[in-house]
């Protein structure tokens, strides 16, 4: 490289050193506008309406109501103030765009504090994660979805700077909140959990350790003991259903399907469906999981199919690259993967969804593990590694 290009190549690098996140900002602003337009936001639809029932009811009495939607409530609870308020649906939709706008700020710092401060990364990841518009969709909507996604940005955000009982408290508030917005979002707070676990292990406390983790097994059971009754899962099982309200991906049932006795214990049914439907069961966890983690559809265009496989394959393998490579001093890499592997067994449990409001909101979390993932192996920093271009070439 001459040194005439390569003071063009360091003017520019220097501008985009300067100017990238104005560009992101900008970029940002115009993918909002234009799903704003085009689904007509706030657009409310489908189980908005019960939201907003219960979130009337809510600012009108002040109380939290029971029944399926009660799972909802923190979602609820947010579209509230808004009704108390007098700022209606249309300012509720505002503040879902405003909070994915923070959101996606957030994200940044996050990629940009564990790869050692190099923007480059940073903005790349933010970039492709502003431009996932199935991501960004989520917002015109008065559904669960958007609000659920910029909190599980806040939350990678607080995991990345756990360092003491202070930061910890914050991420813990922050997680505890995102597991009130919707059902799934106790796998944000479960994979914290099971990271603190592994940091007191490490730390040689392994009797807190271990008691803690008695603690969440029982929560965890009583919990799948609910979860089992609310969601009527062993009906799910025996109808087949793989994708919810679409029964053309339904398995077809063995006449052999055994079912166990009503009378018993929900986990108990569970347990024995499994043991004794294991290959039907092995098979419908499997499409649901390849229907999540591939996104087929039977209703997508060639196209679309061809994008989505173009896009997600270089994704999932650099995520798992960035596993394998995620820096040592920080445990926000191994909650993100945890909280996917988490929200996986999920969906293999319970049943897909047929849009994207099971898998879009964990795109983010992939998006950071593929940042990670080019990255050479590093601890705390990027060695060599500088800001600026690279030196030119000496041509003696």
């Amino acid at each position: 490289m001459n040194s005439a290009a390569f003071s063009r190549w360091q003017a520019a690098w220097g501008w985009l050193a300067r100017y990238h996140g104005w560009l992101l900002a900008g970029w940002w602003a115009v993918v909002q506008a234009g799903c704003w337009r085009y689904y007509h936001g706030p657009h409310l639809l489908g189980d908005g309406f019960s939201y907003v029932e219960y979130a009337r009811q809510l600012a009108d009495t002040g109380t939290l109501g029971g029944g399926h939607y009660g799972y909802y409530a923190g979602y609820s609870l947010f579209i509230s103030l808004f009704l108390k308020t007098e700022l209606g649906l249309m300012g509720a939709g505002l503040a879902q765009v405003a909070l994915s706008g923070l959101a996606a700020q957030a994200f940044y710092a996050t990629v940009r504090r564990l790869t050692g401060g190099y923007w480059p990364t940073a903005a790349l990841a933010t970039a492709a994660l502003v431009s996932w518009v199935e991501v960004q969709a989520f917002n015109p909507f008065i559904l669960t979805e958007s609000l659920f996604t910029s909190f599980l940005l806040f939350g990678l955000w607080a995991m990345a700077r756990v360092r003491d009982r202070r930061s910890g408290a914050v991420a813990a508030a922050i997680l505890c909140y995102t597991a009130a917005i919707r059902p799934n979002g106790f796998v944000a707070l479960a994979a914290a959990a099971l990271v603190g676990l592994h940091h007191l292990w490490q730390q040689g406390r392994r009797g807190w350790a271990v008691a803690w983790l008695l603690v969440l097994a029982a929560l965890a059971g009583a919990a799948l003991n609910h979860i089992i009754t609310a969601f009527n899962l062993l009906a799910t099982y025996a109808a087949g259903t793989v994708i919810f309200d679409y029964p053309p991906t339904a398995v077809e049932r063995p006449a052999s399907l055994v079912i166990p006795p009503a009378a018993w214990l929900p986990v108990s049914q569970l347990s024995w469906f499994i043991a004794h439907n294991f290959g039907y069961f092995s098979k419908l966890c499997l499409l649901k999981a390849i229907y999540f983690l591939g996104f087929p559809r039977p209703w997508y265009s060639t196209l679309h199919r061809v994008w989505v496989a173009v896009s997600l394959v270089p994704l999932y393998t650099l995520a798992g690259l960035g596993l394998l490579k995620r820096p040592g001093a920080y445990q926000a890499p191994y909650y993100a993967g945890l909280t996917i592997a988490l929200q996986i067994s999920v969906v293999m449990m319970t049943v897909e969804e047929w849009g994207t409001r099971f898998s879009g909101p964990f795109i983010p979390y992939w998006l950071l593990l593929a940042a990670l993932g080019p990255s050479p192996r590093y601890s705390g920093g990027w060695p060599g590694l500088t800001d600026g271009p690279p030196r030119p070439v000496s041509r003696r």
